[in-house]
């Protein structure tokens, strides 16, 4: 797993709570790749105890986008960065910043597919537009490879109307080009709880089970993108 979000959420949900003091995390796998410098990633690859690999991230990266403005190749710069390695792992997900900025540019073009979550509720659901505008844009310009795999309805509660009506419109919208998981994650206390203990949630291997299908057709070696 790669932590592409300088909140590093991702990061401390896996274990590790202070990530502020991590000395290599993504950004300087970046900052190695704008200055030509070689990269050791037994430095940088940290494993946890369910035997997860992971790229750690913390808010350093929110400076180094800033970098990545006017570096060359600035679009390709995590992709050319995890070149060396990609062939390493059947998956690489990537975890993204919910901002369409550079970073996200950064993970799309290093993406082979995109896995979109979305949360049962309207406003989260309204800004799929500019979502979809956008991975267009990558694959027309820069990565025409790029396919989107499915969406995903997070933080659902069935019971409630909105709730309903937003897997509704999402369906109805783009169910019949896109694959609409029908593994749901619900909103409740566990999953909020997982966060705190640093486990994985193994009750939701269903939605995992669809990735791989959704996926499994194509090429062995993956750089995916949630």
């Amino acid at each position: 797993m790669l932590d592409f979000d300088p909140q590093g959420d991702l990061t401390t949900c896996l274990g590790w709570k202070n990530n502020e003091v991590l000395e290599n995390t993504v950004s300087n796998l970046l900052l190695n790749k704008i200055n030509n410098k070689e990269t050791n990633f037994d430095d940088f690859i940290l494993h946890n105890d369910e035997g997860v690999y992971l790229i750690p991230s913390n808010l350093d990266l929110a400076s180094t986008a800033m970098q990545l403005i006017s570096a060359f190749s600035r679009e390709s710069l995590l992709k050319n960065s995890i070149e060396p390695i990609k062939n390493n792992y059947d998956y690489i997900i990537i975890d993204c910043p919910p901002a369409l900025g550079i970073l996200t540019i950064n993970a799309l073009s290093a993406s082979s597919d995109v896995l979109i979550p979305v949360q049962a509720q309207y406003l989260p659901a309204k800004g799929m537009e500019k979502l979809m505008s956008t991975v267009n844009m990558i694959k027309q310009a820069i990565n025409p490879n790029l396919k989107i795999a499915g969406i995903c309805m997070t933080l659902c509660q069935e019971r409630t109307n909105i709730a309903r009506s937003t897997i509704e419109s999402i369906t109805n919208a783009y169910g019949k080009h896109i694959k609409v998981f029908d593994n749901l994650i619900p909103l409740s206390v566990s999953a909020s709880e997982i966060s705190i203990t640093s486990q994985s949630v193994y009750k939701y291997a269903g939605l995992t089970k669809e990735l791989i299908k959704a996926t499994q057709p194509q090429t062995k070696n993956k750089e995916y993108t949630r």
